[in-house]
């Protein structure tokens, strides 16, 4: 019996120090989790961060060009996209006779909306 016995004595001591394995274990996994929630709030936190900051870089950089280049931007812009670009020119006030300049004033948003479908390396750099 005794060898039985210890037999039982080391199979509790095994339990014992497996059940306190699994709280650690537990512990952990929870703390894990909790850091991954918090990485989680950062990151969405970040790309939110970034979404508005690629946003006011175009629109700056879209400012910037207007105010080097004025109407020539404008104009560059009709030859980087020429069918879309000469569509809303065109569609905007036929036969009105008002410039360029004129035309993007009276339809600011869908000439906005046209620039900034642009992608960066395709901004116009006219002299």
């Amino acid at each position: 019996m005794t060898r039985l016995h210890e037999a039982q004595e080391e199979l509790t001591r095994g339990y014992i120090k497996l059940s306190h394995n699994q709280v650690v274990l537990r512990e952990d996994n929870t703390q894990l989790l909790e850091e991954n929630a918090q990485l989680r709030k950062e990151n969405s936190r970040l790309h939110v961060s970034i979404t508005r900051l690629d946003k006011d870089i175009d629109d700056l950089w879209k400012a910037v060009n207007t105010l080097r280049y004025g109407n020539n931007w404008l104009d560059a812009m009709g030859s980087l996209m020429p069918e879309e670009f000469h569509n809303l020119y065109n569609d905007s006030m036929p036969s009105d006779g008002l410039s360029l300049h004129e035309r993007v004033d009276v339809n600011k948003d869908k000439f906005e909306a046209l620039i900034l479908k642009l992608p960066n390396s395709r901004w116009p750099e006219v002299p």
